[in-house]
This record gives structure tokens, C-alpha cells and sequence, in this order.
């Protein structure tokens, strides 16, 4: 018999979900000379494979050629932190920095709002075998939404990295700029549970080997990679939750159920290249 999955409260009420359309990007040379002036970054652009690099004396831009996406950073940065012994700043601080660049770069955008703060520590062994810890950056991370709805996934996302001396050091934008379509009746959350539990994921377990949880449900639109080809944001229920089995005690996951009825055409155009597009992903 297969697993019983424990779910929580659905998300109801929702009838019909704004699609949005996520057009090929123009990546022509004035807005490549434009970012990277924006930036600081002189040099000439020249194409690597799926990228468009312009690479300065201090600084090197990265284009992502299959959707409205860049990455930008220091060529000095130290990764270990080795010549700069002051922390980073704090978050107040870290904020302020990073907004600052946003607005200095171009790359602000009222969709995205800020989400959370990471860190990058560098673990120093000492000749007498104890270990120091070191924080030698501070990740300011913002996330996307449209209609309401967060747009999750690697194609969704916003980074700036700030060292100890106060210097923005690395960032990125991860984003499609997208276009308003006709909105899509939405499959009922409790369809989409159906579909996940179905899913040849927990073929394999019962409920005497295993226990699964979902912890959290969350109705968004999925953003592929940046540097995947994507026509159409996918509206989906992201399932977040947890396995558990004798031999594993806790296997933390997230799977995406589509929350539109998409057609075969439809598929093709959304999904990504060489990627075939499953009802659970």
C-alpha cells in the first residue's frame, strides 16, 4: 500500500491565475554598453557560448543570452578573505549598501523586495588543531512576485555580496522580463496534492518504511535557470515537506505541480530546451 502523505491546510479561493509570457530577450550591444557602463565594467563585449562577457580592468559582466539575466563581480574579491580582517557590515548596514548599488546599477525593480541575509565563512585551522570561523561576506537576497504571487525557482532571484571594507563585491539578477497574457482557470489545490502523491517519487515506500510530510504549500510561478530558454511562467503549487525511513531520517524536499491545465502545445512553448516538462518536476 503506498504512503500516506500528511498534508496541511490547501491554498483555496484561487479561480484563475494571471499568466505571463516571457518573450526571447534583446540583448543588443547599446543595452550591453549600457549595464556595463551602469556598473562600472568598460570593455568590449564578446560572446562565450550561451554568455555575452565584457570583462574590465576591475570587474567582469556576465549576460545571460537566454533570458534578461546578469552576474557581476570584482576580480580582487578574496573568496578567503585573507587581507581584510574587519566583518562585514551589519544587517541594517548591509541593506543600506546594497540598495545603493541597485539604484547606482540600474537593476532596481518593484517587483523584487528584499528576503534575506546569508553569509560565507571561511574555517581557519590553527597549528594547535582548534578552528576559527570567519564571516568574509554578507548576501543580501530579494526574490520576485507578479500578480500577488511569488515567482520561485533558480530564474527568480537577486543577490548583492558585500566583504568587510564595505565594497559590493558580487551580484547577480536572475529574471525574465515578462509580458501579460489571458489568465488561466486554476487546478484546485487539492487535484494537484492528488497529482503529487501519485508521483513515482514515493512508489517505493509505505507506511511501514516511511513517513512523509508536507510542511508547506505555496501557490507561484516557477522561473527555470537563466541560462534555460523559458516562453511562459508556470504557475504552480510548490509542495515543500519532508521523508522519513529507517535508514534515512530526514530527506527535505520540494516538488512543483502545475496549476493550469496546459496543452501539449502549450508545454513546448513553456518548458525549456532539451527539457521535457512533467506534470510534477
Amino acid at each position: 500500500m503506498a504512503v500516506r502523505i500528511q498534508f496541511p491546510d490547501l491554498p483555496r479561493g484561487t479561480e484563475r491565475v494571471a499568466m505571463f509570457r516571457t518573450p526571447p530577450p534583446e540583448w543588443d550591444p547599446e543595452r550591453i554598453r549600457r549595464i556595463a557602463s551602469a556598473l562600472g565594467t568598460t570593455g568590449e563585449p564578446r560572446r562565450a557560448g550561451q554568455f555575452t562577457i565584457v570583462r574590465g580592468r576591475r570587474s567582469v559582466l556576465e549576460i545571460y543570452r537566454a533570458s534578461d539575466s546578469l552576474r557581476w563581480g570584482l576580480q580582487s574579491f578574496d573568496r578567503e578573505d585573507r587581507r581584510v580582517s574587519d566583518p562585514p557590515p551589519d544587517a541594517a548596514e548591509a541593506l543600506e549598501i546594497a540598495g545603493s548599488f541597485i539604484d547606482r546599477a540600474g537593476l532596481a525593480d518593484p517587483r523584487a523586495s528584499f528576503h534575506s541575509l546569508g553569509r560565507s565563512e571561511v574555517v581557519q585551522a590553527e597549528r594547535d588543531g582548534t578552528e576559527t570561523a570567519r564571516v568574509t561576506a554578507v548576501h543580501v537576497n530579494y526574490r520576485f512576485e507578479l500578480a500577488g504571487l511569488p515567482v520561485l525557482g533558480p530564474g527568480a532571484k537577486m543577490q548583492v555580496s558585500i566583504d568587510g571594507r564595505r565594497r559590493v563585491v558580487e551580484a547577480y539578477r536572475f529574471w525574465r522580463e515578462p509580458v501579460e497574457a489571458e489568465p488561466m482557470a486554476a487546478i484546485p489545490a487539492e487535484l494537484a496534492a492528488e497529482v503529487l502523491a501519485a508521483d513515482a517519487m514515493f512508489a517505493d515506500l509505505d507506511d511501514e518504511s516511511a513517513r512523509v510530510t508536507i510542511d508547506h504549500v505555496e501557490l507561484g510561478y516557477h522561473a527555470f535557470p537563466p541560462m534555460d530558454r523559458q516562453g511562459t511562467l508556470l504557475p504552480v503549487y510548490a509542495f515543500s515537506g519532508v521523508i522519513s525511513t529507517r535508514f534515512l531520517e530526514r530527506y527535505e524536499f520540494t516538488r512543483r505541480a502545475l496549476a493550469v491545465d496546459l496543452t501539449p502545445e502549450d508545454v513546448k512553448r513553456a518548458g525549456t530546451l532539451g527539457q521535457r516538462l512533467e506534470p510534477i518536476f
